[in-house]
């Protein structure tokens, strides 16, 4: 059981993103240090003085990724299912003290983080409602693990349809249902669903402090599925005639996953293998648009680069970058007015975008308009004091004015 458990997290393309993305490593980093501590507490057992480096290996988890902050759940629930919770109560005292005391800080940081978020996605702000949320982020997980067909970077929740809902609270209400009927009747049925659950539980807040779902969330969670498919191929095994079944079935399994995995790669191949990989699936995502926009560019097709950035300002008019980089675009066609316009725009949502005002820096002085050339160069200052190209643009243009006095 264990061994298939293995081969079925080894080759789940859902699982691509956590190893693939450097910006996913903390979670496949946070698996690492949680599986350690784990393993640790459970061996505690027979020599207690591991009970501490497992603490340790559990504080790692959490600095590595927040989101293991709930995994602090599965030794509680480890010993509901297997051990014996009234007598190891204050094992778990350090992780439970360790976890509230990370929540309160990091909760302490939600404001932050949350406009932090908006700033990043331009979004007006607000929060999910999580009769929504829950019920689709559950869904959305499920499905994946099942046949990881539609895998893209951004999930996005613009394609809500109702009648998928009403499957995504299906499948949520059969999830709780076998975790009630595993307490009941079999424990490692219970370990395993809530498994999942507990790490998807940061998640699960009506705070927009990123994504509503993705990939690389579900890293350590997919363990309690992989155990219980594994779980269920070994029941197959103990009767004589299914034994080829299932493992034709299996070996199918793998294969077919190891094949979505090695194609997933090639679309982690480079920036725009990932960015046509993603358009597919995430066609209502600004950043999807604004991203395939500057592949076109790269490629030199900028009708298409210009046509894409104005389908991420369509479905978000505040989208700065997206104003941004369609202005760079119409610049390197020619139609300098319509940037300038555009880099006004990028401003007027980020004012902090100091390339932009670089830019028309430049289209001024390109243009001998050199008292608008010099307003821009010393916006780019008052926002980067040090920004060398800036400086010499700046005191060329003083140069000439003083000399046209």
């Amino acid at each position: 059981m264990a061994a298939a458990a293995s081969f079925l997290f080894a080759v789940h393309p859902l699982l691509t993103e956590a190893v693939s993305w450097v910006s996913g490593g903390p979670y496949s980093q946070s698996a690492f240090f949680f599986l350690l501590s784990f393993l640790l507490y459970i061996l505690a057992k027979s020599k207690p003085r591991l009970i501490w480096i497992s603490v340790v290996s559990f504080t790692f988890a959490v600095l590595s990724s927040e989101k293991a902050l709930s995994l602090f759940l599965v030794f509680i629930l480890f010993e509901l299912s297997f051990g014996e919770f009234k007598r190891n109560w204050k094992k778990m005292l350090p992780y439970l003290s360790l976890g509230a005391l990370l929540a309160v800080v990091l909760f302490a940081k939600i404001s932050y983080r949350m406009k932090s978020v908006q700033a990043m996605s331009y979004d007006a702000g607000g929060m999910d409602n999580p009769l929504l949320q829950i019920p689709s982020a559950f869904g959305r997980f499920s499905k994946l693990l099942i046949w990881p067909y539609q895998l893209t970077l951004y999930e996005t929740f613009s394609d809500f349809r109702w009648s998928g809902y009403f499957l995504d609270v299906f499948l949520l209400l059969a999830i709780l249902g076998a975790i009630i009927y595993g307490y009941r009747k079999n424990k490692k049925i219970f370990f395993w669903f809530s498994f999942t659950v507990a790490s998807l539980l940061p998640i699960l807040t009506p705070f927009r402090l990123g994504w509503w779902a993705a990939e690389r969330y579900i890293y350590i969670g997919s363990l309690g599925f992989f155990v219980l498919v594994a779980m269920l191929f070994s029941r197959w095994l103990e009767h004589e005639k299914l034994k080829k079944f299932a493992w034709s079935i299996f070996i199918f399994i793998i294969l077919a996953l190891s094949a979505r995995t090695i194609a997933r790669n090639f679309e982690w191949k480079n920036e725009d293998t990932l960015w046509e990989a993603t358009a597919k699936y995430s066609e209502k995502e600004q950043k999807s648009h604004n991203n395939m926009g500057e592949v076109y560019a790269r490629q030199g097709d900028m009708e298409k680069s210009v046509e894409e950035f104005k389908i991420a300002i369509e479905i978000n008019p505040r989208y700065g970058d997206a104003y941004y980089n369609l202005a760079k675009t119409l610049n390197q066609m020619g139609k300098t007015s319509e940037a300038i316009e555009n880099y006004n725009k990028a401003v007027q949502f980020n004012p902090g975008l100091w390339q932009a005002y670089y830019n028309m820096g430049m289209i001024f002085a390109g243009q001998e308009r050199y008292n608008e050339a010099k307003v821009q160069f010393q916006k780019v200052l008052d926002l980067e004091p040090e920004n060398a190209d800036a400086k010499i643009n700046l005191e060329k243009i003083n140069s000439i004015l003083q000399e046209e006095k």
